[in-house]
């Protein structure tokens, strides 16, 4: 019997929803990881022309290297660019692949000049789907990638919101704020009058309103700005 997640109240991914994140005032920015070029394409629309350099993956169409000023096909802890040289690095959909995110991260910040933000997206391994399923006795990966998996083949790392604001930290980014990127609504994991969820015979609680909020989050989205020095 194989557990089998509701990919119906799972909100899907774009790459959109990082673009309110990123100031107006950002000349030259930095893209890493999932819907790179995507993002790049409306970044391109909506800036008076930013430069943007694009870290494409193996199985990103080349191209999508049309919607970047440069562009780079190798491992990050490879690419060598000049030091401080973008306002702004996004990380998406990147850090639950790496062996070693620290490292990577620490090598990224350096492209950021002081007072640079960088933002960064990870799937919240507190996400009630993620936690049933373990729950049931089940932690299965899926077969094919997908935008709403909740285990991808890829992934090799986990994080809670403390889990990752204190890497981030560690990695040497400061004033570091971690929200919710992408949220189910409150009917996908019903509680009850005494703070309770049931599903089956497996009841889950008393919950306080943060929790519940952690639970109900299946991704994050993390900034930090990098500081003189």
């Amino acid at each position: 019997m194989q557990y089998m997640q509701n990919k119906e109240t799972i909100p899907s991914r774009s790459g959109m929803e990082l673009e309110r994140y990123i100031p107006r005032t950002t000349r030259k920015i930095m893209l890493c990881g999932d819907h790179t070029p995507m993002l790049a394409k409306k970044l391109r629309l909506r800036y008076a022309c930013p430069e943007i350099s694009g870290i494409l993956s193996d199985v990103e169409n080349r191209a999508d290297s049309e919607h970047f000023h440069e562009v780079f096909h190798e491992p990050v802890e490879n690419i060598e660019v000049p030091e401080a040289a973008y306002d702004c690095i996004v990380v998406d959909g990147l850090m639950h692949r790496l062996r070693n995110p620290k490292v990577t991260l620490s090598h990224l910040i350096r492209f950021l000049h002081p007072g640079g933000l960088m933002i960064i997206t990870a799937p919240n391994v507190q996400y009630h789907q993620r936690l049933m399923m373990l729950a049931r006795g089940y932690w299965t990966y899926d077969t094919a990638e997908s935008n709403v998996s909740l285990l991808p083949r890829s992934q090799i790392r986990y994080f809670t919101a403390y889990d990752l604001s204190l890497l981030v930290k560690d990695a040497g980014l400061s004033e570091v704020k971690c929200n919710a990127l992408l949220s189910d609504l409150p009917e996908a994991f019903p509680l009850d009058a005494e703070g309770y969820h049931q599903s089956g015979n497996i009841r889950i609680g008393p919950l306080t309103a943060g929790e519940y909020q952690n639970w109900l989050i299946r991704e994050l989205v993390v900034f930090g700005i990098r500081i003189a020095g």
